[in-house]
């Protein structure tokens, strides 16, 4: 995926990605190219190769055809690709992190709790995604998540402990998405959940596999040199958020 070859990176390299990750503002125009050329130093492939080949399998999904049984299967399901459609960048309406583990009811009323009746098109892992060739998706996932104009975070009980839900917010971020635009439901109404937002840890959140989490601990530390600041982006995104975004059924949540 496009951050884990920051496992060996030269210190020349590494550079290079913290210039460029400073350079970032937080405008639109531009936002897919600058997507891309931060997924060409992760890769072999030129910006140019990225972005042509993301705007080419950039899919989305309606929110009318997940189903809460889909949600609440924390196992890979191929069959969710043939409900997506081919989406153009900058159309989708929201980029959805979650922890697979987390209760998929949960997950689904609140999607819907955000789409307010109306017709919305999801950019989903489980579906966007084709289970059957991960890894080619996987390294447009900076341009995917540029293409959507909202990130819609499900936090439950697992979402901190899940690494890649961490660098799903921090991306969305430095690609220049608004604050406003970042939207995290709380699952569960509980103090415990609150707190492992406001104490988020990356290098006590877990990958599926371990040299995953590894490979993307030590991108955190080529970016930051070491988790500590990052833990501050991440703590940050979610105070910043707390008066006006973070809701769980209907209700602010104060984190701090």
């Amino acid at each position: 995926s496009f951050l884990l070859a920051a496992a060996v990176f030269t210190p020349a390299t590494r550079g290079r990605v913290s210039r460029w990750l400073g350079s970032l503002g937080g405008h639109r125009d531009g936002k897919d190219e600058e997507a891309a050329s931060l997924a060409s130093l992760m890769g072999a492939s030129s910006a140019a190769e990225v972005l042509s080949k993301a705007s080419k399998t950039f899919r989305a999904m309606p929110l009318s055809k997940l189903t809460r049984e889909e949600l609440a299967n924390s196992t890979p399901d191929p069959a969710m690709n043939s409900k997506t459609d081919a989406a153009e960048l900058g159309t989708v309406h929201a980029f959805v992190s979650h922890s697979w583990s987390d209760a998929g009811g949960a997950k689904y009323d609140q999607l819907h709790e955000w789409a307010g009746g109306e017709e919305r098109l999801i950019w989903l892992d489980k579906a966007c995604i084709d289970q059957r060739n991960i890894n080619d998706d996987l390294a447009c996932l900076p341009v995917f998540l540029s293409g959507c104009q909202e990130l819609v975070c499900l936090a439950g009980g697992t979402y901190t402990q899940r690494l890649w839900c961490a660098i799903e917010l921090f991306v969305f971020v430095r690609m220049g998405g608004k604050r406003e635009n970042m939207l995290v439901w709380l699952l569960e109404e509980t103090s415990d959940l609150e707190d492992r937002l406001a104490h988020f840890d990356a290098s006590k959140a877990k990958c599926f596999l371990d040299r995953d989490r590894q490979r993307l601990l030590a991108a955190i530390e080529a970016t930051f040199g070491t988790v500590v600041p990052f833990n501050r982006l991440v703590r940050d995104l979610f105070k910043k958020q707390r008066r006006s975004s973070v809701r769980t059924g209907g209700r602010t949540v104060e984190l701090a």
